[in-house]
């Protein structure tokens, strides 16, 4: 259940190479992405946008794979909370999706095709500073005690 994959399906099923269209425009974002922030990168922020483009324009995946998006939910969790954001979204769509597991919908059911882009948006809600600074790890420091 990815991008990727309900691109092909919306298309054309046996067109297999739209599957990585969005991974060659996520491609393409990344070194734009990066020449824009190389002189102030921070792995603690860019590199945790960089992995979740990553994982939405991923040509294959299954919901368990989100897995690997849980340092940039819990950054955008100690950062939402620091900067006294409504912590609701997480709890809404973390909710959402345990309710999908315990309902053992499939893995492979196109269910599953919100939770990447929910975790994007919940990381960039919970991480936007007014002053358009990146996140920096003093921050992180003092928000995980």
């Amino acid at each position: 259940p990815t991008l990727s994959v309900a691109l092909q399906r919306l298309i054309s099923i046996r067109m297999v190479w739209l599957r990585f269209l969005p991974d060659a425009a996520a491609c393409l974002w990344t070194i734009w992405y990066w020449r824009r922030r190389r002189n102030r990168w921070q792995w603690t922020h860019e590199g945790m946008v960089v992995l979740l483009v990553s994982s939405l324009c991923a040509p294959y995946g299954f919901f368990y794979d989100d897995s690997v998006l849980l340092a940039a939910v819990w950054i955008g969790f100690f950062q939402a909370r620091q900067s006294g954001r409504s912590l609701w979204p997480i709890a809404i769509g973390g909710a959402a999706a345990l309710v999908e597991c315990l309902r053992f919908v499939p893995v492979t059911s196109l269910y599953y095709l919100w939770t990447t882009p929910f975790w994007l948006c919940w990381y960039v809600y919970a991480t936007w500073n007014l002053q358009n600074r990146p996140f920096s790890d003093r921050n992180l420091t003092v928000a995980t005690g």
